[in-house]
């Protein structure tokens, strides 16, 4: 289980572990591979395989209970898969990952609190008394991450099918809308008024998706916060 940290060496021994993967593809001959058209090769093969939705739903899930956001599996579904199909698949890697980080929390109990830090404690606390509907707005809301939230519903002992089912209705707005914009924007064509308006929806969708929670951010807070 990772250990979240403030440091400033961690987040420079970060960035300068970046910059030089970036500059080490960049003289290397995969740099001859980094084209719109490589990529669309390499999403091509990765269709083809029958056991790729398998192997995307269990690394979803272990991306999930290693912390890793959420953004990056939900794109890449709509990118490989598009957004009818990717959609359903990473949203089964999301829930297998929220209902392993759950049971971990179960099982390793106070304990994995020192590890997540402060915001950890505080969402246990928050979870403990939380009503189903609190459940889903805490997901809605962009006030904790997804795996903060998994992980403080297990130490908080939420009722597993409040848990399960909260967590199932929250995430599919995101990773339809996530998904469906990846998918118009990789696949898609700017040759053509129709795709034009494609993307159009995506950019709304996308603005909605971020904009539209936050505006009811400081009514959620004293929701969560009153139990």
């Amino acid at each position: 289980m990772p250990s979240p940290s403030s440091s400033p060496w961690l987040k420079v021994s970060l960035a300068v572990g970046l910059m030089a993967l970036i500059i080490g593809v960049y003289i290397s001959p995969l740099r001859d591979h980094l084209t719109l058209e490589g990529a669309r090769s390499v999403v091509s093969s990765l269709r083809g395989l029958w056991f790729g939705p398998l192997i995307f739903i269990l690394a979803y899930a272990l991306g999930v209970v290693l912390c890793v956001p959420a953004l990056v599996f939900m794109t890449c579904a709509g990118v490989i898969w598009g957004w009818k199909l990717g959609a359903p698949i990473a949203l089964c890697g999301a829930m297998l990952g929220a209902m392993s980080s759950y049971h971990v929390a179960r099982y390793l109990g106070g304990g994995l609190l020192a590890r997540l830090g402060p915001k950890a404690e505080v969402v246990s606390r928050r979870l403990e008394r939380a009503s189903f509907r609190s459940l889903i707005l805490i997901r809605l809301v962009p006030l904790f991450p997804f795996f903060i939230v998994n992980y403080g519903a297990g130490l908080a002992r939420v009722k597993w099918p409040d848990f399960v089912l909260s967590t199932f209705l929250a995430i599919i707005p995101a990773h339809l809308i996530i998904a469906y914009s990846a998918d118009q924007i990789f696949n898609g064509t700017l040759s053509s008024g129709d795709a034009v308006k494609r993307l159009a929806v995506a950019g709304v969708l996308l603005a909605a998706l971020v904009l539209l929670p936050t505006l009811f951010r400081k009514k959620v807070e004293q929701e969560i916060g009153e139990g």
